[in-house]
């Protein structure tokens, strides 16, 4: 019997793709630019329609959500099996905190233009300590960088995010969190610490 090889982890970056299994990357980097950008940078598949999800619309957010999970990184999000200290820290939250948290999450990381802040495309972490449900729900929506919201939503990086920018991507990011955590307490529980 051949011993399996032990696969190293998939590092999480906006540029992977797997489009045998329909995950692709949109935006042109320096790693992938084959194609102009929209079309997959791996295979030059068009499976989105730009102009829509750029409207903006809630009345369209199935349209958006379907469209964002064509996307590899997109969809990481969506499907991520949630680290326990992330879930330990919503129920220490709970869900009527993050009303507030989620827009003042957006509007210190992403409001700013991408010129006047250098960490842009750094300031939300895409593991580890740093990462909360918060974080998971702006890479899943694609508002965790002021680039991923030019590519996807259409608002240029040299412009600050208005107000109802601001709220459009806090409800994209609320309905996220509704839906990969639909029992969270309004309230927040108690939690012990994970223990080393």
């Amino acid at each position: 019997m051949k011993k399996k090889k032990n696969l190293e982890p998939l590092k999480i970056s906006c540029d992977n793709v797997d489009c045998p299994n329909n995950l692709h990357c949109f935006r042109k980097s320096k790693k992938l630019s084959k194609y102009p950008q929209g079309q997959c940078q791996g295979c030059g598949a068009q499976l989105v329609d730009w102009p829509r999800v750029q409207k903006q619309s809630l009345s369209d957010v199935s349209n958006t959500f379907k469209s964002l999970k064509f996307e590899w990184i997109r969809h990481y999000y969506w499907e991520l099996k949630l680290p326990q200290r992330v879930l330990n820290h919503a129920r220490r939250k709970g869900r009527a905190a993050f009303d507030e948290c989620v827009e003042k999450r957006i509007r210190q990381s992403v409001s700013l233009p991408k010129m006047a802040n250098p960490f842009d495309g750094r300031q939300t972490p895409f593991d580890g300590k740093g990462q909360t449900i918060i974080t998971c729900a702006q890479h899943a929506v694609a508002c965790c960088c002021r680039s991923c919201i030019e590519y996807w939503h259409g608002i240029p990086t040299d412009v600050p995010l208005s107000d109802e920018h601001v709220q459009y991507f806090k409800t994209l990011a609320l309905m996220y969190i509704d839906e990969r955590l639909p029992n969270l307490e309004s309230e927040p529980q108690h939690v012990p610490p994970i223990r080393a």
